[in-house]
């Protein structure tokens, strides 16, 4: 799929280099199916957590993160006893990348908007007489 977009933009893409865009764009997606597999986690376990812990509390960041990095180290686990694939680190150390990458703009987006709210209440209050 990647390799008539390659030939379109470089008509002279030598293998190697083709073989390096694929690479890349092989690692890309990975860190986009795990940076949404974090945030996945990190809502099932908000919605499942809403009664005993504050929605921004670090421990359910920590999970989603624990989780998402346990079900890379399955997956290439498994990957070692499939024919023609291979088991590898760093393949688990980019995932689990991508699933922390996404939960900390997820983090700091939600303390940004929460911020923002927070500030905006006592003018509110304020406004209407209280």
């Amino acid at each position: 799929v990647i390799e008539p977009l390659v030939k379109w933009i470089k008509p002279d893409a030598t293998p190697e280099q083709f073989e390096l865009v694929h690479f890349l764009e092989r690692k890309a997606a990975h860190l986009a199916e795990y940076a949404i597999l974090g945030l996945l986690v990190l809502r099932a376990v908000r919605i499942s957590s809403a009664a005993q812990t504050n929605p921004r509390s670090l421990r359910l960041l920590g999970i989603a993160l624990l989780f998402s990095a346990a079900y890379a180290s399955l997956d290439e686990f498994h990957q070692s006893f499939v024919g023609g694939r291979t088991a590898c680190v760093q393949d688990v150390l980019i995932d689990t990348t991508g699933a922390l990458v996404s939960l900390a703009i997820a983090s700091l987006s939600r303390r940004t908007t929460s911020k923002a709210k927070d500030d905006s209440v006592p003018e509110v209050a304020s406004a209407m007489g209280g």
